[in-house]
């Protein structure tokens, strides 16, 4: 019986949860389909098991989707030129994006099952395509925001509406009971052996005999990387001796340039760093002693799992999904923002509450086989 053939659309390989949660689930289904991934831009050099599956954008797509004011030299004059043209057009009548879609869908007729994993670009390209089975793969909070009545126009052209959290899908079908048929929860997929292997990988960091803490994400304000020199300065006046880094690409450069003043304002250049992105986080990870995650919102958080996989404890803000990946006071803590500089602090100084959540945390079940399974009526139907 020949393999079904599946069409994965992604913006980029940016570093990040996203990324890394289509690796591991294409590592899991190379051997049940024919998988492949069209990426809309060139951007990105996140570590990916997926290269050879990878379909390149052609200068058109790629200058497209494209970030002006993170593209440089020529490419950077090309990317301007694409988008003052679609401007133009889009006057006239002409949508550029939907005659984009419809050139590479009939380029790319080969596939059963069509797939945007991502948000935003990835969602808005495939919305425009006319297979029957296409499926949308959002990885962020649709419930945290107002209601869009735009987007949920562009979710009803696919036949899926995956969320990466069960809260998630469950608000979701609430706040657009029209849609409810098609939303569906599946938890992004996991691969712990190779996240362990690269946590093996040399870095040249120092990392000092004291209380090392690490944050992981883009710089952007749902992540909330801003308050952590408040949360530093406060472990600071409580005597502790300790490290905090923060691993991850800017994608808002003010929240970047906040951060790093009050850093300097409370003088704090000792304890919190900026280290900006890594294509290979987990040697920092494996090396600190917990993590920690201020964000507002997330939907499935990998880096939990992440952190999990490498036996570093865990102390998320409490945003919805947290609950559903941290079981408070068990295997992690979740907290209220406030409350984050008392919980790192008592992790520092308790040995025995460490050892005991790092504990349940290491015998907590990662279980890829219900995704899987997910994963599989999806694409049957």
């Amino acid at each position: 019986m020949a393999l079904k053939n599946i069409l994965f659309i992604c913006q980029d390989l940016a570093v990040g949860g996203g990324t890394s949660a289509l690796s591991s689930l294409i590592d899991a289904i190379n051997d049940r389909y024919n998988v492949s991934v069209l990426l809309l831009t060139r951007s990105g050099k996140a570590s990916v098991s997926y290269l050879k599956n990878i379909i390149y954008p052609g200068k058109i797509l790629n200058f497209y989707y494209s970030d002006f004011t993170r593209s440089k030299g020529l490419k950077k004059i090309a990317v301007g030129v694409v988008k003052a043209a679609s401007k133009l057009l889009k006057c006239v009548g002409i949508n550029c994006e939907k005659h984009l879609s419809h050139y590479y869908e009939k380029r790319l007729n080969a596939f059963d099952t069509y797939i945007s994993f991502g948000e935003g670009a990835a969602t808005d390209f495939t919305s425009y395509f006319k297979a029957k089975n296409k499926i949308t793969w959002i990885h962020y909070d649709v419930t945290f925001y107002p209601k869009n009545d735009a987007l949920a126009k562009s979710l009803a052209s696919f036949s899926k509406v995956v969320c990466v959290a069960e809260k998630i899908a469950n608000d979701m079908k609430k706040m657009h009971p029209e849609l409810a048929e098609k939303i569906v929860g599946i938890h992004n997929l996991f691969d712990k052996k190779r996240i362990v292997e690269m946590s093996k990988s040399p870095i040249q960091d120092v990392f000092d005999d004291c209380f090392n803490i690490v944050s992981i994400g883009r710089i952007s304000a749902v992540k909330r990387f801003g308050e952590i020199p408040k949360i530093a300065k406060q472990l600071a006046e409580k005597g502790l001796h300790f490290r905090w880094r923060i691993i991850g690409p800017t994608s808002d450069e003010d929240e970047r340039k906040t951060i790093v003043s009050e850093i300097e304002a409370l003088h704090l250049g000792g304890c919190v760093e900026l280290l900006g992105n890594r294509s290979n986080p987990y040697p920092y990870l494996k090396k600190s002693d917990v993590l920690v995650s201020t964000s507002l919102s997330e939907a499935c958080p990998m880096v939990l799992l992440e952190a999990r996989t490498l036996s570093v404890a865990i102390i998320a803000a409490d945003y919805l999904t947290a609950s559903e990946f941290v079981d408070n006071q068990v295997d992690g803590i979740v907290c209220k923002i406030s409350s984050i500089a008392d919980e790192i602090f008592r992790l520092a100084t308790n040995d025995d509450f460490r050892k005991k959540i790092i504990f349940n945390s290491n015998n907590r079940k990662v279980d890829n086989d219900i995704s899987l399974q997910r994963f599989d009526e999806l694409i049957k139907s």
